[in-house]
């Protein structure tokens, strides 16, 4: 069972896609480019999509202000899917140098 939030499902779909379209053009090899390529991929969608400021409401009853934040929603396995693009960068080259 796959748990994600917001656009987490994205972070399995860019590395199978990125993973076969290399393996296709390059073997082993092109599927650990892929991989890292993935990974850099996925690393700045997250930091997009997930650094976004947080929110000053102003409350007019007790005359002060609330902060509501709104980043890191997007998850894969509760993990924010910036940090994905670190941990599938590393892992294709690991891919790479195992070659």
């Amino acid at each position: 069972m796959l748990i994600w939030g917001g656009w987490g499902i994205l972070i399995p779909l860019i590395a199978a896609v990125l993973l076969f379209a290399g393996h296709l053009v390059a073997g082993q090899i092109g599927a650990a480019v892929g991989i890292i390529v993935s990974g850099v991929i996925v690393w700045f969608l997250g930091k997009n999509l997930n650094d976004k400021p947080n929110r000053v409401l102003f409350d007019p009853n007790k005359d002060e202000e609330v902060v509501v934040n709104e980043g890191n929603r997007h998850t894969l396995f509760f993990i924010p899917m910036q940090w994905w693009g670190l941990i599938l960068f590393l892992f294709g080259t690991l891919l790479l140098f195992a070659e």
